[in-house]
Parts: structure tokens; C-alpha cells; sequence
């Protein structure tokens, strides 16, 4: 996930569908407490086989 210069922000979701349907939710209409949010838009999805990411980091 990252702010880009326009104001927004963009990421990648992985899981199984479930957990990634309810954030895509949770990112629809609740967000971070800082957040406002006017709109959100998924787009790209496709199936995988197996996890590309292992971990997460916080980059700042």
C-alpha cells in the first residue's frame, strides 16, 4: 500500500477470497481513523495459486 500524488491511495490485496472481500468492505466504508473516503476502486483481480507476499512492512 502507498499514498500516490494525487491524494489517493493505492495497494495489493491477497488471501483467500473471503478475509479479501470483507477488507475490500471494511475499505468501502470504514478505512483507517485519519482517512476520508470518497471512493474505493478494485480493480485487477485475479486468482493465485499460492501467496506472493510473506510479510508486511511499514516504510516510511
Amino acid at each position: 500500500v502507498q499514498n500516490t500524488s494525487r491524494g489517493t491511495v493505492q495497494g495489493q490485496i491477497q488471501g483467500p477470497a473471503v478475509r479479501v472481500q470483507e477488507l475490500q468492505e471494511w475499505l468501502r466504508k470504514v478505512g483507517s481513523p485519519q482517512s476520508r473516503i470518497s471512493r474505493a476502486e478494485f480493480r485487477n483481480e485475479k486468482k493465485i495459486g499460492e501467496l506472493e507476499h510473506k510479510e508486511f512492512q511499514i516504510v516510511k
